[in-house]
């Protein structure tokens, strides 16, 4: 099984180690990889120094426990006949290689003050300081502006994982601190055309706003729900309150248009319900299994709950919502839903919360 080595000093590591491997045979695996003297070496679990002739059974280990090594000051490291002093040296084996060879990660949730929640995989010894930058990196929240808090304690940038005491599916709060408002001038054009639009807006404007004056210069011949927007290759969010500076707009940022097929186009071919009230959608909120994501999806009374896992998975895929790995069903009321039946044979109506369970559905309803 694998063990995890956190030393006093140096990078953390992982260990295959056996069954009835003892503490001392331990300890000169340490010294083979890493080149840390078994004189200077103490092993510790949870607080308590390890005795070299106590084996892994013995010692209450379970695959993946943490140790804490000791190393005592004026250690040198052995390395290929020669010594070096620990820490001059870097790693033969980076630890973070080793963790994405080995899928040693886990799932970690964040709750921001604007948008939507989200999901990041992280790794056990990732810093809070890396978190934040793959939050820039994937949702464009500056790593100056976001606050991590857990438990209503904010974390500090050099802190790790492990340290953090995160687990697997912490929900952590993302604090994104607001920017000073500026003036700023975008451009928008489609794609096909060399002519656009021009805008005067506020930095911390919300996309829907830009919409607005957007389709007030088009003289409002195109529906605001059709209008689509895209920066650097991303979609523009319309709900959660996301503004300009959360996709870093800036002056002279030019956008691009787009725009959605009409519905009544798609609608027409279909042989559903005819009549007006099961063509106009309504919006339910559809809320994951543990909670911590609840999200707006636009239906018809009309439709088959069907379409409710389709418009979920688009959600999945643009990494706006999380569902179980192992397959999902939809629960409403306390009752299961059958997906080959409306909305409106399960009384579902505009506002109402619909949760998401992991497992399946066997036999009829």
């Amino acid at each position: 099984m694998d063990i995890y080595i956190e030393p006093t000093r140096g990078i953390p590591f992982a260990l295959q180690v056996g069954y009835f491997d003892t503490i001392s045979e331990i300890k000169q695996k340490i010294q083979k990889e890493q080149g840390i003297p078994i004189s200077k070496q103490t092993l510790m679990l949870n607080g308590e120094p390890l005795s070299d002739d106590l084996n892994i059974h013995h010692s209450d280990f379970v695959n993946r426990t943490l140790l804490q090594l000791l190393v005592k000051p004026g250690a040198q490291k052995i390395h290929k006949g020669n010594t070096v002093e620990i820490g001059k040296m870097e790693k033969q084996m980076n630890y973070r290689e080793r963790e994405r060879e080995g899928g040693e990660a886990m799932d970690v949730f964040f709750e921001p003050t604007r948008g939507i929640p989200f999901a990041l995989e992280v790794g056990y010894f990732d810093t809070i300081s890396e978190i934040k930058q793959r939050i820039h990196k994937k949702h464009k929240i500056p790593t100056s502006k976001q606050t991590l808090i857990l438990n209503g304690e904010p974390l500090a940038d050099d802190l790790n994982i492990y340290q953090s005491g995160i687990l697997d599916r912490t929900l952590l709060q993302l604090l994104v601190e607001p920017e000073t408002p500026r003036k700023i001038q975008i451009f928008a054009r489609m794609p096909t055309s060399k002519h656009g639009l021009k805008v005067e807006m506020n930095s911390n404007d919300t996309v829907r706003r830009l919409k607005e004056l957007l389709i007030n210069q088009m003289d409002g011949t195109v529906p605001i729900n059709r209008l689509v927007l895209k920066f650097n290759g991303h979609d523009l969010k319309e709900d959660g309150g996301w503004v300009l500076h959360d996709y870093d707009i800036s002056d002279g940022s030019e956008i691009e248009m787009g725009i959605r097929p009409s519905p009544a186009t798609s609608s027409s071919t279909g042989s559903g319900n005819p009549s007006g009230g099961s063509r106009r959608k309504m919006r339910v909120m559809v809320r994951s299994k543990c909670g911590s994501m609840k999200v707006p999806v636009e239906v018809r009374a009309g439709d088959n709950v069907g379409v409710l896992r389709n418009e979920v998975m688009k959600l999945v895929e643009s990494g706006g919502f999380l569902v179980p790995a192992d397959g999902f069903f939809f629960i409403y009321k306390q009752n299961v839903m059958d997906e080959d039946r409306s909305f409106r044979w399960h009384n579902v109506g505009p506002g109402d919360t619909i949760e998401v369970f992991n497992g399946s559905v066997s036999g009829g309803l």
